[in-house]
């Protein structure tokens, strides 16, 4: 009989120290929802030229891009901030004895958000002759 006594006092104590301990914890859930301007603005340009003559077709892409880097410079923006990412000349066939070469160039552009950079750049690149 001492040996059950025994046997079930470990029992129960044992069950008891595995009961979890209530600990002063708080839950919560919800969403939430934050607006940040951006601080950082990327341009991309796609600068091209078509002619009979490869030479021709990048000497004129040349020049407009030499023309857009100067109008870059006009407004504000340093020559660290223009990348050129993308160089290509490709010649379509049009017919047999017609073809033409495209020039490309791709500019990227990086700069941290300044209204008045930006609102001198939109008019400058959309609608009219740099």
């Amino acid at each position: 009989m001492r040996n059950l006594t025994i046997l079930l006092l470990f029992t129960c104590v044992n069950i008891f120290a595995q009961t979890p301990v209530n600990t002063s914890e708080i839950i919560a859930q919800g969403n939430a929802k934050i607006k940040v301007k951006p601080d950082v603005v990327t341009l991309t340009i796609d600068v091209s030229k078509e002619d009979a003559s490869e030479k021709t077709a990048l000497k004129q892409l040349n020049d407009e891009v030499g023309k857009l880097q100067s109008f870059f410079a006009k407004i504000g923006f340093a020559a660290s901030n223009i990348k050129i990412e993308n160089y290509k000349i490709t010649a379509d066939r049009y017919s047999e004895d017609e073809k033409k070469f495209r020039a490309l160039n791709t500019l990227k552009i990086e700069f941290k958000l300044d209204t008045k950079v930006l609102d001198a750049f939109l008019p400058g690149v959309t609608g009219r002759k740099l």
